[in-house]
């Protein structure tokens, strides 16, 4: 079984992977963290809570 982190875009509310945007998994991150939607390219930082983890098949 494998996880995936998402969270939802504050500038176009896309929903964009964690890891691949941060290139860290989660847990190496500090709360809260920067990461760039890998849709409009917009900056933030996210709290972890705000993580959404999903398993995928």
């Amino acid at each position: 079984m494998q996880t995936a982190s998402f969270v939802s875009c504050r500038n176009c509310g896309e929903r964009f992977g964690v890891t691949t945007s941060t290139g860290k998994p989660v847990e190496q991150l500090p709360d809260p963290f920067e990461a760039a939607c890998l849709f409009c390219s917009h900056r933030d930082r996210y709290e972890k809570a705000a993580v959404e983890t999903r398993r995928i098949d």
